[in-house]
């Protein structure tokens, strides 16, 4: 019926190309999960080029970020430098390629290859000697599918540099 509500667990069948969010996921936004509440993807991508202006240099250069990042559970996961960029391969899912965009500090922000995989935050820790003793990461999107569960992983250089 034209100008109803719709019901709750509707699908609301209408173009959303022209804005970043679903009706479902602003409806999310606005109002959290079980009470929740969470930044809308604007607030998150906000942050992220507060965080770019602010150019705050990374700790180690470029090329002392590549390497082989092991996690117990998931397995290896490689950085690599093509020269122009630094790029991330999850080693036992081939869709799981992408760049790195430096934006703070020691964390990189994921951008896929595959889009339909959620960007992620990728954080480098340093241990006292200035070597990266671990790297974590997190889903940038609150309203991330559970399957991208990457602040479980925890990778630890394979070779210590």
């Amino acid at each position: 019926m034209p100008g109803s509500q719709p019901q709750p667990g509707s699908i609301i069948a209408r173009s959303t190309a022209h804005r970043p969010e679903t009706a479902a996921t602003a409806r999310i936004s606005r109002h959290g999960r079980e009470g929740i509440s969470y930044p809308s993807l604007k607030q998150i991508n906000t942050k992220t080029a507060e965080a770019k202006k602010a150019k705050v240099r990374a700790s180690l250069p470029p090329p002392r970020y590549v390497g082989v990042y092991r996690d117990d559970w998931y397995g290896t996961m490689t950085v690599s430098n093509t020269g122009s960029n630094l790029r991330i391969r999850f080693d036992r899912t081939p869709t799981m390629v992408g760049n790195l965009e430096h934006l703070h500090d020691d964390t990189f922000r994921a951008h896929w290859d595959d889009r339909r995989i959620e960007d992620a935050y990728v954080t480098f820790s340093l241990d006292h000697e200035g070597a990266i003793a671990e790297v974590r990461m997190q889903a940038i999107s609150p309203l991330a599918d559970f399957s991208f569960d990457y602040h479980d992983l925890l990778f630890r250089p394979v070779q210590k540099r």
